[in-house]
């Protein structure tokens, strides 16, 4: 019984004890996360005030996000702190474990916004930081539905939560729900339900939070309907529309695959279903993207258009030799849609030879002179009739640029060095 209530006694005074050595040790890392994010030109975050106690300390801090290069059209927002001491804190999200729990309060502050606006999303943003005993950092992110309405327009927007768990400053573990959108106004009326997006990437290079970040990973997105309308006239359907991304890295060269679905799609009243678009760009030199990111992350905002034009083609210039030399390309392994005619299937190469390339002089001339391109297509011969090409790809078959059998048009092209064939034939515009 005299150990048990030793320990007792124990526990409690390092409960009691510790929340006083932790919280200087969390105003020490709040610190340096303050350096990191004063060190992008975009944005300043200046402490006004950090008033500590044994178990908490309340802070308001201003952010002010430039808005132009020359930082004269600005937004502050005013960041109220509620921090929580370890290594047992009672907090908005109930009793936690860890070095420290920050909630944080979002306010805009009136400059040259929209009054009407900051009135709208002012304490609707919600945020809250977890940093555990091993450092590592889980953010907790919530919007409250926002409305507005005057005498012939309606906005609503959802609310929405996220999680995202970082480790080792290296991991990143998130995922991210909205209820979506409503509009109306005078003319069109439109819905946006359910977007949800997942993700699971490591830190390959760079910073998160100096913006020259490259991942590796994979993200899955979803949203389960878009309807827009114009005048009672439906212009834009989409149902169950999924976007997945795979970005991995071997051997020093960086691959990345996009796969885009949708169940159904209207567009100005044409009916689609199962539509599908696969995109793979692979062989990209992982050295040569370090160093373009890295003049990227430091071009100032503060520079004019040309100035950022001209240091952006000369870094593009430096490293077009160490990445056309991988031999990289961008495939569309398929784009198709069902349609009332029939399956549209098409698949598409494209590729910049090296020896073709002129860095010196970028533009879209030199772009075409080094491309290869080649394209296959099936379409039903109904489809292409509907739309009033019927007549136009008879003629094609006629003369030997397109073939067709059993109604289905099948199309063979290539371009290289500035040169269009079709089904083998050159083709001249």
């Amino acid at each position: 019984m005299k150990k048990v209530v030793i320990l007792s006694l124990l526990i409690l005074t390092t409960l009691l004890v510790a929340p006083k050595f932790i919280g200087n040790y969390v105003k020490q890392e709040r610190a340096g996360l303050v350096a990191q994010v004063n060190e992008n030109e975009a944005v300043t975050l200046t402490t006004d005030s950090y008033q500590p106690g044994w178990f908490s300390a309340n802070v308001s801090s201003t952010l002010t996000v430039f808005l132009d290069e020359d930082k004269t059209q600005k937004v502050h927002v005013k960041l109220i702190e509620d921090l929580s001491f370890g290594p047992l804190m009672i907090t908005d999200r109930g009793f936690l474990l860890g070095l420290g729990y920050t909630s944080i309060n979002l306010e805009f502050e009136d400059t040259d916004s929209n009054q009407e606006f900051i009135e709208l999303v002012n304490n609707k943003l919600h945020i809250g930081a977890l940093l555990s005993f091993n450092k590592n950092v889980t953010s907790f992110i919530s919007s409250d539905e926002i409305r507005y309405e005057n005498a012939d327009k309606k906005l609503v927007v959802g609310s929405s939560s996220a999680t995202f768990i970082a480790t080792n400053q290296k991991y990143i573990v998130g995922d991210f729900f909205w209820k979506g959108l409503t509009f109306v106004d005078a003319e069109q009326r439109g819905v946006l339900e359910s977007l949800a997006f997942t993700t699971e990437q490591e830190l390959v290079s760079g910073d998160y939070v100096k913006g020259n970040a490259i991942l590796t990973g994979d993200s899955h997105f979803s949203l389960q309907k878009v309807d827009i309308y114009h005048a009672n006239n439906h212009q834009i359907s989409l149902s169950e529309l999924t976007l997945d991304n795979s970005v991995s890295l071997s051997d020093d060269l960086l691959a990345l695959s996009l796969d885009i679905k949708a169940q159904e799609v209207s567009v100005a009243g044409h009916d689609y279903q199962q539509a599908i678009l696969t995109i793979m760009l692979d062989k990209l030199d992982f050295s040569a993207l370090q160093s373009l990111n890295n003049t990227l992350s430091t071009i100032s905002p503060n520079i004019s258009e040309q100035e950022t034009k001209e240091i952006l083609l000369k870094a593009l210039s430096s490293v077009a030799d160490r990445m056309l030399v991988k031999k990289p390309s961008l495939k569309i392994t398929e784009l198709g849609i069902i349609s009332e005619q029939g399956k549209v299937n098409s698949d598409f190469t494209f590729s910049l030879d090296k020896d073709r390339f002129d860095k010196t002089n970028l533009n879209a001339t030199s772009l075409m002179m080094a491309l290869d391109a080649e394209a296959n297509a099936d379409i039903p011969m109904a489809l292409l009739t509907k739309y009033g090409v019927g007549a136009m790809v008879d003629n094609f078959v006629g003369q030997g640029y397109v073939q067709k059998k059993d109604d289905i048009v099948a199309i063979k092209a290539s371009f290289q060095q500035g040169q269009v064939t079709l089904n083998g034939k050159a083709f001249e515009f």
